[in-house]
């Protein structure tokens, strides 16, 4: 299993998690509330179980999109959580494809250079905007890149450290910055489960329909994260974006394996 595999398999069983509690949900609204009755005959005199039954029953007016909203925010989490991934795992790959920091292409190495100075303004206090950072790990990484020696190593959290939420404009720019080309071009809507996921879309019309459908997940996280209580989230739009967030993992490694092949 290399690196690829091993964040797919991160965000797979994440997002496995989030489908399974959103059918647990589904299932349990239309058995219970549905059989409700039947329910009543199998309980008979049992007075406790009765009153239980009652109890649960008083909840069938719950709007479920309290639930849904909560599976939401945690869907485009564990896709942030696998770009962070992706992204160190193709740093190293880049690492390892050359003997020398000054082998790299001149746009991949300046970016991380730049990267790596702009994560570094944040040493005395610790954390990149109150997350954690290893910046031993950082400093030992740009040393070895800057002194030029054999064995160097990229830090590939600099791409991400500083980044924020997955537009599709930081997306893009990440890809870049990587030396991956465009994130939502042909390379990346050409393929099998992006064409799966757009219905066999055209490169263009799949491109427009990926950024917008990026963008909007995250104003719709944003909205709910920050106490918009009015956002509606049905099961459907958590499947969807879970279905999407894959769908580009899988298209994202498969690149990566190609432009950095050993």
């Amino acid at each position: 299993m290399d690196d690829y595999e091993r964040a797919m398999a991160t965000l797979n069983s994440s997002l496995y998690e989030i489908k399974e509690n959103c059918q647990i949900r589904q299932a349990f609204t239309s058995l219970f509330f549905a059989r409700s009755g039947d329910l009543y005959a199998w309980a008979g005199m049992k007075e406790d179980v009765r009153s239980a039954i009652e109890r649960t029953l008083k909840l069938k007016d719950i709007d479920p999109t309290v639930a849904f909203r909560g599976m939401y925010i945690q869907a485009v989490g564990c896709f942030e959580m696998f770009v962070k991934q992706f992204s160190a795992s193709v740093a190293d790959a880049i690492s390892n494809r050359h003997d020398k920091f000054s082998d790299i292409d001149g746009a991949v190495a300046t970016n991380h250079t730049v990267l790596a100075a702009k994560t570094l303004a944040y040493l005395s206090s610790g954390s990149v905007n109150g997350v954690d950072y290893d910046f031993l790990r950082l400093q030992r990484a740009l040393g070895s890149c800057l002194s030029n020696i054999s064995e160097f190593r990229l830090d590939g959290h600099v791409y991400t450290a500083t980044m924020g939420n997955c537009t599709a404009d930081r997306i893009r720019r990440l890809f870049e910055q990587l030396g991956l080309g465009d994130a939502f071009g042909p390379n990346v809507t050409r393929h099998k489960e992006i064409k799966r996921w757009t219905n066999n879309a055209g490169s263009k019309e799949a491109e427009k329909l990926l950024s917008e459908k990026m963008d909007l997940s995250i104003k719709t996280r944003n909205n709910i994260a920050h106490g918009f209580g009015s956002v509606a989230i049905v099961v459907a739009d958590v499947l969807e974006i879970s279905e999407m967030y894959r769908a580009l993992a899988e298209s994202y490694c498969d690149l990566a394996r190609t432009v950095y092949a050993s």
